[in-house]
């Protein structure tokens, strides 16, 4: 078992790393506090990535404890668009991509749920309500009627939060008011 701390230039730990023995496919990630468990053999090669930093790969040898210091690779950012699960490169990417300013468009306006709060908020994003009741899962719409994810056969958009599928957008806001209750 290897066990260690991943920080970037300044010292500050970076959560969210993806650290992989290389050649495998399982992996695991950093923790708030930088800190990673990953079961790796001598000789084997454990790769530390992160968007934004240049990748690291460091042989096991007798150690256990293996720190990492990731440094910035801010050239990479400007050809990188996140999508659902992982990353691709500006030049690869096709169709459309927007992004809504969470902060900026629900902060700045009344809304009873998420769903009201996102309508209008993007080109190509069209949410309805079966009626005006509270509580009701909204109908999503990516790029108009005709082809988009909810045309025949019923298909829905994936939805993630932090990387977890969930079901529907009513679900955030359930997931949020839990942690006040009592």
């Amino acid at each position: 078992m290897v066990t260690g701390k991943v920080t970037d230039e300044s010292a500050n730990p970076l959560l969210g790393v993806t650290v992989k023995v290389k050649g495998k496919i399982a992996g695991t990630t950093t923790n708030a506090d930088g800190e990673y468990s990953i079961r790796a053999n001598n000789g084997q090669a454990i790769v530390f990535s992160f968007i934004g930093a240049v990748m690291q790969e460091r042989v096991v040898g007798n150690e256990s404890v293996i720190n990492v210091l990731l440094k910035t690779d801010a050239k990479s950012l400007q050809d990188v668009v996140v999508v659902g699960y992982g990353t691709q490169k500006q030049s690869d990417l096709t169709g459309a991509v927007a992004t809504v300013d969470i902060e900026k468009t629900l902060g700045s306006r009344p809304i009873t749920d998420l769903a009201r709060g996102l309508q209008g908020a993007t080109p190509g994003l069209t949410i309805t309500t079966q009626s005006g009741d509270l509580g009701k899962s909204p109908r999503i719409q990516l790029r108009g009627l005709t082809g988009s994810l909810n045309a025949g056969g019923g298909a829905k958009p994936l939805i993630l939060l932090d990387n977890v599928e969930i079901q529907d957008l009513l679900m955030i806001i359930q997931m949020i008011l839990s942690q006040f209750r009592y």
